[in-house]
């Protein structure tokens, strides 16, 4: 009788052990689950992006955030967020064995969001790279008849993002070159072009003065391309970026640091000892500074 009362005990704490969440992340999608509003929403998705920037999480961490997080925005309907959550997944895990489904996934979310551009890119990338992918013939379906090639639609942006007449940049085709440059390196992961349209659209979202764009494309070139002719100019402009843009001495300081000791012999080095022997001085002074430097030379 003993034995059974304690068999009992132990199943009821194991079970009550089983239905626990996991994590604070579980815990928080469990209540959106339970009553789904912006109110249960928000702190998870808070939470998500909390996991995913933490760097001592560990890969199925992350992963798992990035689905939680990509599972309740399509519930709420927000596209926006779960293109994000979308986006870093594929990004940062090239090699995932759901890679062909979540691009196909991609495509036709940023095609409902009204990115069209950028999401015929994706599927396009996605028809060339999964042929056998059991919903290549829905994306195809996607695709317009007769639409120009990723490289052809991003020299008819390109062409388009300052409007003649003005000299003026068109925030909206700049919007668009910049989210078919991501499409296209997503797609196109181990493509070198890849590098060269990831920097183009960062200097765009700088010219559009969209600087955590900007920084994360940078960051995408230096992480994913570290070996590309463009990371030296993407690591500099990433210090210049904290400098210019944003006045964020220590950042632009560890950045400028970072740039001499990985490309001391590159052309941007003396810019680059100069930019940081000058961080904080005003403008007045930084021109004292050139000058001074240029009648000593």
């Amino acid at each position: 009788m003993k034995f059974i009362q304690l068999s009992l005990i132990i199943g009821f704490f194991l079970s009550s052990c089983a239905s626990e969440p996991k994590s604070e992340l579980d815990r928080l999608y469990n209540a959106f689950e339970s009553e789904q509003k912006p109110e249960t929403y928000q702190p998870l998705i808070k939470e998500a992006i909390a996991v995913i920037n933490d760097e001592e999480s560990s890969d199925d961490e992350r992963k798992n955030a990035m689905m939680t997080g990509l599972k309740a925005s399509k519930k709420m309907n927000n596209t926006s967020q779960a293109v994000g959550f979308l986006n870093t997944y594929l990004r940062e895990y090239p090699d995932s064995e759901d890679r062909g489904e979540k691009l196909y996934e991609l495509g036709v979310l940023l095609s409902d969001a009204g990115m069209q551009e950028a999401g015929v890119t994706v599927l396009q990338g996605f028809v060339d790279n999964y042929p056998d992918h059991p919903n290549v013939e829905d994306a195809r379906k996607l695709i317009p008849e007769n639409v120009p090639t990723p490289e052809e639609r991003l020299q008819g942006l390109g062409a388009t993002m300052f409007e003649s007449d003005k000299g003026q940049l068109n925030k909206k085709a700049a919007r668009s070159f910049v989210d078919v440059c991501e499409a296209y390196a997503l797609t196109h992961p181990g493509d070198d072009r890849s590098a060269d349209y990831l920097h183009k659209a960062a200097e765009t979202a700088r010219a559009m003065r969209t600087i955590p764009k900007a920084l994360s494309l940078y960051d995408w070139i230096l992480e994913e391309y570290p070996d590309h002719k463009k990371a030296p100019q993407a690591l500099f402009l990433k210090a210049f970026t904290y400098d210019n843009n944003l006045g964020d001495v220590e950042n632009a300081r560890k950045h400028y640091q970072e740039f001499l000791e990985r490309y001391p012999d590159d052309d941007f080095a003396d810019d680059t000892q100069f930019l940081l022997e000058n961080l904080g001085k005003s403008d007045e002074e930084i021109l004292e500074a050139l000058t001074k430097k240029n009648q000593d030379k």
